[in-house]
């Protein structure tokens, strides 16, 4: 049968067609849409073949927000695990993540998991198996039975904050453990009782092992009143409110729940401070109804997903499609609270305010500059301009355009110009709001001028310019040895060529000829 794409590509992010279909009814986040063989089969053959490496989550929330939530079946942050394996036999909790895909790594990540009976704070104990025909998967919205305690699990989400709800399925002793995922033994929580409310953070680091100078924080609030309360850590339990930099700590808190009663969780998180998690909390969420904040972000998706139309008669052809464009909009990052605070690139603790617009990491650059971000270019042009301010933003704070910005810092891992690459698509698109004459000076500095030694120990920059210049050229034994293009100096090479041809496009229309005719010369 002869497939017809018939595809509107719908530039004003006003004009959807959510009123016609749901579009997140085509999307199966458990789906690696990468041949005709069954979700399964697929993301057991991309596990196998990548070892952890694997990209995919189940993500519940909305387009490019700042915290997802996911079932959990690996506790540890480590650089390429993802929280969630379609393998493994247990979930030992539902974490809010900010997981990087493919070679990343979470961070400032925190777990919840709900257990019954006998009190247990080791995850080998509490880990509970689930059978994937008890999942139900979408971008906004989360489900699951945990076999073991008759829990039934479930999540949904908006931007920065979330809800998760837990149904007793028989009459036990009723525990929730919450435990920031820190692998350093770093972190804080506290309980406040009377309030139904627990807090916390995990700080958060690069995947070099480096400190990134900020912290995930997060705010937990509970329709019921806990009957008690403490904390632990590497399995011991204490009736202290609040722990800090313990390994593997974290806070239990015991609940009075009958079978088919169910215990509804608000969650709110942030960047900055705990008072900004709450305050984002009290913005986003103000309902303690959760299935209206499930059909809201249900809205969101439909409305971004819906600006592509596929006309076809063979439904796997739209789960491939649709899947496949829900995961286009998992990052960049929403990275600043309500009232525009975020941390600033590079900086150690250092917040800034963003006024009026929303600012973004975690764009990595290499993976996303050809292919994911022209098309949000295309269908979300206002969001696609925020992006490249938050670039621009970014290139101020460090005095540089950044390389590969995540974890709010460049990460040394990759060495190409790619932000100069999106910044010149933006401005040859003419999308209007940009800072266009401070991103081309920033630019210009990446194109010209060589990083000193401190400057090059951190990432920034184009680290073998002087060589791209000398000889037109990379030589192999001159490329950047601590990074994945050690021994990739062709690739590097045709990188900086094409980033002089974007910046030489964006210089001759800003009618600046001499640098048009210089950069089309190295390109």
């Amino acid at each position: 049968m002869r497939l017809k794409f018939l595809i509107f590509i719908l530039c004003l992010s006003n004009i959807v067609y959510a009123q016609q279909k749901d579009f997140i009814d085509y999307v199966n986040p458990l789906f690696v849409p990468l041949s005709d063989t069954t979700a399964k089969d697929t993301i057991i053959k991309q596990e196998k073949e990548t070892e952890n490496l694997t990209n995919v989550i189940p993500a519940v929330g909305v387009p490019f927000g700042m915290t997802q939530w996911t079932p959990q079946t690996q506790t540890s942050e480590e650089k390429g695990l993802a929280p969630y394996l379609y393998k493994n036999e247990k979930i030992n909790g539902f974490r809010g993540t900010h997981w990087s895909k493919g070679y990343g790594k979470d961070y400032g990540s925190f777990t919840i998991m709900p257990i019954s009976g006998n009190l247990k704070t080791n995850a080998q104990d509490y880990a509970s198996a689930y059978s994937h025909k008890n999942e139900i998967s979408a971008p906004n919205y989360y489900k699951v039975l945990l076999d073991d305690s008759q829990i039934t699990a479930e999540l949904t989400g908006l931007a920065r904050s979330g809800m998760m709800r837990f149904t007793a399925g028989k009459d036990d002793d009723f525990y929730l453990l919450i435990t920031p995922n820190s692998d350093q033994g770093k972190g804080f929580i506290q309980i406040n009782a009377s309030e139904k409310e627990i807090a916390g953070y995990n700080p958060v680091y690069q995947m070099t092992g480096k400190p990134a100078g900020f912290s995930g924080y997060f705010v937990i609030q509970f329709k019921k009143k806990p009957t008690n309360a403490g904390v632990y850590h590497g399995g011991q339990q204490l009736k202290e409110l609040s722990i800090t930099n313990k390994k593997d700590l974290g806070a239990f808190l015991k609940f009075d729940l009958k079978k088919g009663e169910s215990l509804t969780l608000k969650i709110g998180t942030s960047f900055t401070s705990i008072a900004n998690a709450r305050e984002n909390l009290a913005s986003e969420i103000r309902t303690w109804d959760f299935e209206a904040i499930r059909e809201d972000a249900g809205r969101i998706w439909n409305s971004a997903l819906g600006q592509i139309n596929i006309e076809t008669d063979r439904t796997k052809y739209k789960n491939i499609f649709y899947t496949s464009l829900y995961r286009t909009m998992q990052q960049p990052r929403l990275f600043n609270d309500v009232d525009g605070t975020y941390p600033k690139f590079s900086r150690e603790h250092e917040n800034g305010i963003n006024s009026g617009a929303n600012y973004y990491d975690d764009f990595l650059l290499d993976d996303t500059y050809s292919s994911q971000l022209p098309l949000i270019e295309l269908l979300q042009p206002r969001t696609a301009v925020e992006f490249a301010n938050s670039i621009v933003l970014k290139g101020e704070e460090s005095n540089w355009l950044p390389i590969f910005p995540g974890w709010s810092g460049d990460t040394k891992t990759m060495v190409g110009d790619h932000a100069s690459v999106f910044l010149a698509s933006v401005y040859t698109k003419n999308l209007y709001g940009v800072a266009y004459r401070k991103a081309y000076d920033l630019m210009r500095k990446n194109a010209f001028q060589s990083p000193n030694a401190q400057e090059y120990e951190d990432g920034k920059g184009r680290r073998s310019l002087r060589d791209y210049i000398k000889y037109g050229y990379i030589p192999r034994v001159n490329a950047v040895q601590d990074t994945s293009y050690r021994t990739k100096h062709l690739e590097l090479t045709l990188a900086y060529a094409y980033a002089d041809y974007a910046v030489a496009t964006m210089a001759k229309r800003m009618n600046n000829f001499v640098d048009y005719q210089l950069l089309a010369k190295r390109a």
